[in-house]
């Protein structure tokens, strides 16, 4: 049996290989080099395994859409390695809004209202420096600060525009017991292609029963998403 799902996965690895090469063959995706690997094991700990390896640049991982079955199953697995990557993960819904990565324009930020906003920010800038982003910082609530942490929330949004002149910013609350609700309606009237967010490392017991904005939106919006770890 092993051997048989061995074989199954190997023949659909060659598969894909095939069609990737086909497609740029026929100029639908860019000219780029790639190379294949299967491995064995638990995938977020075989995907966190090779990570710590190898440092990538960038993990993508696809999704399905909100109307999927088995988006639970998949959604779950890049849950957790949002959560435990110490490299920046990329998620891709089926229904992506963009082709190439200069087609992204307008980005939503989750801000934490921390310090670790700065070092997320940076790795964005050096990201996509030519770029001319208009960035929405998102102001999160709490119980405590039901309407966000107004003033680290103003001074981020000029820190931002005083260190990041290629990109255009401005500033947003949501409510904190219809944050989804709010979000949907951000979506709706600036066509957001992408959410970043900062990912600081959180214990399993925090990610069970405080689970973050960027959980519920991975589980509840089909945007491409773009975990930093800080």
């Amino acid at each position: 049996e092993d051997k048989q799902i061995s074989q199954m996965c190997k023949k659909q690895m060659e598969e894909l290989e095939t069609s990737l090469r086909e497609k740029i063959k026929n100029g639908i995706i860019p000219p780029v080099n790639f190379s294949s690997e299967i491995a064995e094991g638990l995938p977020e700990e075989v995907i966190n395994n090779y990570s710590a390896a190898n440092h990538p640049l960038l993990i993508v991982m696809g999704t399905r859409g909100t109307d999927k079955q088995n988006r639970d199953m998949l959604g779950s697995v890049t849950a957790e390695v949002l959560d435990t990557c110490r490299s920046c993960v990329f998620t891709v819904p089926e229904t992506l809004r963009f082709k190439r990565a200069e087609d992204i324009r307008e980005v939503v930020y989750l801000a934490s209202s921390k310090q670790q906003d700065i070092l997320a920010l940076d790795a964005l800038y050096r990201m996509l420096p030519e770029t001319s982003l208009s960035v929405t910082l998102v102001s999160l609530p709490s119980k405590k600060k039901p309407k966000g942490d107004t003033e680290a929330i103003a001074n981020l949004l000029d820190y931002c525009r005083k260190n990041y002149p290629a990109y255009m910013f401005k500033t947003i609350q949501l409510s904190f017991s219809h944050e989804i609700e709010d979000f949907n309606g951000l979506d709706n009237e600036l066509h957001i292609d992408m959410i970043a967010v900062p990912t600081p490392r959180k214990n399993i017991f925090i990610r069970l029963f405080n689970p973050s904005l960027a959980h519920k939106l991975l589980f509840h919006s089909d945007i491409p998403m773009l975990s930093i770890p800080v």
